[in-house]
């Protein structure tokens, strides 16, 4: 019977856990999505560390073109840690973002962490048009470039999600690791998104401006994770760590036009500045892989 009782409290605590963690979601959820429907442009975050409790720290969208921030935790006895950081900058068109987690163990205590970050910037384009007679309609382009890595070890997750918009085209990478094995992934891709300005046989009398959004997320669909928060069901526990480095970077490079068109943003800085060159990424994988080694080195020494 008491034992019982003693179970039935421990999933009471759980659910509650479960049930305040989704509430931020939605919190945060309506929060972002009410801010952004008035804005031509903005710049909008999120850091989230857990070790012992959270710090969580949300930016709204909010009308600016350049936004940073980061969070971390640590716990000195059991060298547990956890870490999140974001930037944005609608003038180079970039975003970055990090997650990082590390368990513990001190006295026979465990240290379980986790941490998540996100970053989202916009801005609105206007495509102007001269008069004429278009009879192969006209299209615009935007190139960009994703690079990254995640990786987790036994019990550890890893997860993120990327997107990027013209218009009503996308392009979006996500991707979970669960905490059932070792993962060590990256990405290293380019990508052009293309969406009409006109159709074809289109006859303009005047000139026409025609408006298109154009949006950056790291963290949408998923926000970036890193979490050892699974190695507390995980039987005998051990060492375990969870890594997400999209700091070098998400980008838009160019914006290709038709000749003779002409384009402005609301923000009057969009790619106004080059966009950083990324370090490849198997540089990255790389430096994560030695990361990994040393762990598991580490604790078969320990």
């Amino acid at each position: 019977m008491k034992s019982t009782f003693s179970h039935l409290k421990k999933f009471r605590r759980k659910a509650l856990w479960v049930c305040k963690q989704f509430s931020w979601v939605i919190f945060t959820f309506l929060i972002m999505t009410k801010a952004s429907f008035a804005l031509s442009y903005y710049s909008s975050g999120l850091v989230d560390v857990f070790l012992g409790g959270h710090s969580r720290r949300v930016t709204p969208p909010t009308a600016i073109t350049k936004i940073s921030d980061a969070a971390s935790a640590a716990h000195a006895l059991s060298s547990a840690l956890a870490s999140a950081s974001y930037y944005g900058n609608l003038s180079t068109g970039t975003v970055s973002a990090s997650a990082n987690a590390k368990n513990g163990v001190d006295n026979n205590v465990w240290y379980e962490a986790s941490a998540e970050s996100s970053v989202d910037i916009f801005d609105t384009l206007y495509f102007n048009i001269p008069a004429g007679v278009y009879q192969d309609g006209l299209s615009v382009s935007a190139k960009g470039h994703i690079s990254g890595s995640w990786s987790d070890s036994l019990w550890g997750t890893s997860r993120f999600g990327f997107v990027a918009s013209l218009g009503n085209e996308e392009f979006v990478v996500q991707d979970k690791n669960d905490f059932s094995d070792v993962h060590l992934n990256d990405i290293n891709q380019n990508f052009t998104l293309t969406t009409t300005l006109l159709s074809p046989g289109t006859v303009l009398n005047a000139d026409k401006e025609i408006i298109k959004g154009i949006r950056l997320s790291l963290g949408g669909p998923m926000s970036l994770v890193a979490s050892t928060l699974a190695n507390g069901n995980s039987g005998p526990k051990e060492k375990t760590f969870g890594s997400v480095n999209f700091s070098n970077t998400g980008f838009f490079s160019e914006i290709n036009t038709p000749e003779g068109v002409t384009w402005t943003s609301a923000s009057g800085t969009f790619l106004s500045q080059p966009s950083a060159v990324p370090v490849p990424s198997s540089i990255i994988l790389f430096g994560s892989a030695l990361g990994f080694l040393g762990f598991r080195l580490k604790n078969k020494i320990a």
